[in-house]
């Protein structure tokens, strides 16, 4: 975690902010101590003392705090958007980032593999409770690229949500959206003779796989230009996912896939 309470004052201070000699800290959220984390490659954090039994911070590597550093500094530039919060209360959420964009409160939460499908259904719950627009935002990575990926049950999730797109972090406020289109495979054709002696034959067809997608890349976007807060108005349900009703920021580019690859 970026920020934690200084006991002193019980005020929230950014670790980047800190000093050793500020101490005692303590979490936001479950209140037991924090230690400073400060060095000279790390970006600055704060940390629980083991063993961890609190989910605020828990799971974050070097990436995830560059990426909420990075967004945060990168809003700050932007005067479309005001108030820009790292870690931000609100209550029972607490948003990666959290600003304003004009008028249109946003929050922004970093993927990150320790959170459950409930947790991830909760939270984007509660975020469209108090009218919050949320982006779900995910670390890009190569195998993105490879043309036949295995998306984590979070990023089906997302993909469904999202109608159609996931977002990666490139650096900076840079992102880039992909859509996960069917992938398939060529069965090859052969042939044999059955008890009768008449011949028969199989294969030669294309097959989807149902574990493997062909993510399809979108135009890279900007978070302080390209995005739109959208509200989805219908709850979803199928065999293995459900979206509540949802407030999103989402793109605003036009579908960059053919209308019969959505999958």
């Amino acid at each position: 975690m970026l920020c934690a309470i200084r006991k002193t004052d019980n005020t929230k201070i950014l670790a980047a902010d800190a000093n050793k000699s500020d101490r005692p800290f303590f979490c936001p959220l479950c209140e037991d101590e924090a230690i400073l984390k400060k060095g000279t490659v790390k970006i600055h954090h704060f940390a629980h003392k083991p063993p961890v039994t609190c989910e605020y911070g828990l799971g974050e590597t070097e990436l995830h705090r560059k990426c909420k550093m990075d967004l945060y500094e990168g809003l700050r530039e932007v005067s479309r958007f005001r108030s820009v919060e790292l870690e931000k209360n609100l209550g029972t959420i607490r948003p990666d980032v959290f600003a304003f964009m004009g008028n249109v409160p946003i929050a922004v939460e970093v993927q990150i593999s320790a959170l459950t499908m409930q947790q991830i259904i909760y939270r984007t719950s509660e975020y469209t409770k108090k009218g919050i627009y949320l982006l779900w935002l995910a670390i890009y990575n190569i195998y993105l690229d490879s043309g036949k990926y295995s998306p984590k049950l979070w990023e089906r999730w997302i993909h469904a949500a999202y109608f159609g797109r996931v977002y990666y972090w490139m650096g900076g406020i840079e992102i880039l959206p992909f859509h996960f289109a069917p992938c398939t495979h060529y069965v090859e054709s052969h042939s044999w003779f059955n008890e009768d002696g008449d011949e028969e034959s199989a294969g030669g067809y294309e097959k989807r796989y149902k574990r493997y997608k062909n993510p399809i890349r979108g135009r890279a976007v900007n978070l302080a230009r390209s995005f739109a807060p959208r509200y989805r108005e219908d709850a979803f349900q199928s065999k293995t996912l459900f979206i509540p009703k949802t407030k999103f920021l989402i793109d605003t580019q036009r579908r960059w896939w053919p209308q019969d690859t959505y999958a």
